[in-house]
C-alpha cells in the first residue's frame, strides 16, 4: 500500500488556554503528493498527547496514541486523520492506494548499435484511481518511447489519486562491429550487363513477408544510362523486394506492399567507381516509420526510407541475382557473398560483416556468414559466387 498526503494546510483551530491565550491545534503528515510504502507518522502533532481518530471509506490502520498509519495494512480509500485535544480538532485529508509497481522493458535491449533504435516501454500496476499519466525525461508522455543515443532514461508513472513511482533504464549505443569470423574468398562472379543472371528459385524461405536484410558485395564500372539490378524479386506484377544501383549509381534498397506500394532508401551517391562495395537493406517492422528501411553501403547506413507498412507482398517470383526478372536491368560488373536474411540485421551485425578480413588480395572482404559463434543470425539463402 501507499500513502498520499492529499495536502499539508493544516486545519487550524485556536484553543483557549490558561490566562485566556489562544493555543493552536496542529496536524501535518510529510509533504504532500508523495506516496509512503509501509508506515508513516504525522510530522506534527500539537499539542501533545491528543487523540487520533479518522473518518473513511474503508479501515485505516491508525494509532490513536501517535498517528502513526500502517498502508500495508489498511484498505484503499479517502479518509480524513483527526487529531483532538481538549475538545478542539485539526483535520488532515489521506489517500491510501495499492502500491504503484513500475518496470522498463527495452526492445531490442540496453545495448543497442549506433543508429539503432530502442523502444522503452513502462509497465505499471496497482495504484488506485482512474488511470496512469507518464512523463519520461525526455518530455514525453506516450507510455513508450524510441531512443537511439546513450544515457538513461526515467520514467515517473502518476496513478488517478496523483500518487507516482519512478523507474529508469540506461541505453548505450555501440559503435563496435558484431565479432564474426572471416572465410576464405578466392572467387567472385562477374555480369556482362547483357544475358548473365543467377536463378535462385523461390524457396519458401525466400518468401519473406516481415523482417528482411539483403547482402551483396558489388563492382561497377558501367557508365550507362540503366538501373542495375543486384538482388531482385521482381517482375513487374509480382513485386516482393530489391537491392540496385540506379541509373545515376545510387545505391537502392526496394520493398512492395499491398498497401504503400514501393519504399526505397536512395544513397544520392554515384558508386560504379570500380571498387569493391559492400550493399546492404534491411526492413525492420518494429521500427519507426521513418526509419523501417535502411541502406548501408560499406558498413554505413547511409539513408533510411520511410513505410508505414509492417509486412512485404509475397508472390511466386524467383528470387535471382544480376538482373529484373522480366529480362531487363541486367548487372554490369562483379557481384559476391549475395545473402538474404529474414531478420532485421542491427548495424553492429552489418558492420562486423563488412570488417571482416580476407586473405586473398583484391577480392572482397567476406565474413563466414555460418560462423557458429557469432551472434549474427545466420542468413536463409548464402550464394558464395564460386567459393565453397
Amino acid at each position: 500500500m501507499f500513502i498520499g498526503v492529499a495536502c499539508t494546510i493544516p486545519d487550524i483551530t485556536n484553543l483557549p488556554g490558561q490566562g485566556g491565550e489562544s493555543i493552536t491545534v496542529t496536524l501535518d503528515y510529510p509533504s504532500s503528493d508523495v506516496c509512503y510504502d509501509g508506515t508513516t507518522s504525522p510530522s506534527d502533532a500539537s499539542p501533545v498527547n491528543g487523540v487520533f481518530s479518522y473518518t473513511g471509506s474503508g479501515t485505516l490502520d491508525l494509532n490513536t496514541s501517535n498517528g502513526a498509519i500502517d498502508a500495508n495494512s489498511s484498505d484503499p480509500g479517502s479518509y480524513t486523520v483527526i487529531y483532538t485535544k481538549s475538545g478542539v480538532s485539526s483535520n488532515f485529508p489521506i489517500i491510501i492506494g495499492n502500491d504503484i509497481t513500475l518496470s522498463i522493458t527495452t526492445v531490442p535491449g540496453a545495448t543497442i548499435c549506433t543508429g539503432d533504435t530502442a523502444t522503452l516501454t513502462a509497465n505499471a500496476s496497482g495504484g488506485s484511481g482512474s488511470g496512469y499519466t507518464y512523463l519520461w525525461s525526455t518530455s514525453a508522455t506516450n507510455q513508450a518511447i524510441s531512443v537511439t543515443t546513450s544515457g538513461t532514461y526515467s520514467v515517473t508513472v502518476t496513478d488517478g489519486n496523483g500518487c507516482t513511482a519512478t523507474a529508469s533504464q540506461a541505453i548505450t549505443a555501440s559503435t563496435a562491429g558484431t565479432a564474426i569470423a572471416a572465410i576464405d574468398n578466392n572467387d567472385t562472379m562477374t555480369f556482362n550487363g547483357t544475358d548473365q543472371y543467377i536463378v535462385a528459385g523461390n524457396d519458401t524461405s525466400l518468401q519473406i513477408t516481415g523482417a528482411l536484410t539483403l547482402s551483396t558485395w558489388f563492382k561497377s564500372s558501367y557508365s550507362g544510362s540503366s538501373n542495375q539490378r543486384i538482388i531482385s524479386k521482381d517482375n513487374n506484377s509480382n513485386r516482393c523486394y530489391m537491392t540496385q544501383l540506379d541509373a545515376s549509381g545510387n545505391a537502392q534498397f526496394y520493398i512492395w506492399s499491398s498497401n504503400s506500394g514501393k519504399a526505397t532508401a536512395s544513397t544520392g551517391t554515384d558508386y560504379r567507381d570500380g571498387n569493391w562495395h559492400h550493399i546492404v537493406g534491411v526492413f525492420n517492422p518494429n521500427a519507426s516509420v521513418a526509419q523501417r528501411l535502411a541502406i548501408y553501403i560499406d558498413g554505413v547506413n547511409v539513408g533510411y526510407g520511410s513505410t508505414a507498412d509492417t509486412t512485404i507482398d509475397n508472390d511466386t517470383v524467383d528470387l535471382e541475382i544480376g538482373r529484373k526478372q522480366d529480362n531487363t536491368l541486367f548487372f554490369n560488373g562483379s557481384l559476391d557473398e549475395a545473402a538474404v536474411f529474414n531478420t532485421a540485421l542491427s548495424s553492429c551485425d552489418v558492420k562486423g560483416i563488412y570488417e571482416a578480413t580476407t586473405t586473398v588480395s583484391g577480392q572482397p572482404k567476406t565474413a563466414n556468414l555460418l560462423d557458429a559463434n557469432t551472434t549474427i543470425p545466420a542468413p536463409v539463402y548464402w550464394n558464395r559466387m564460386g567459393d565453397s
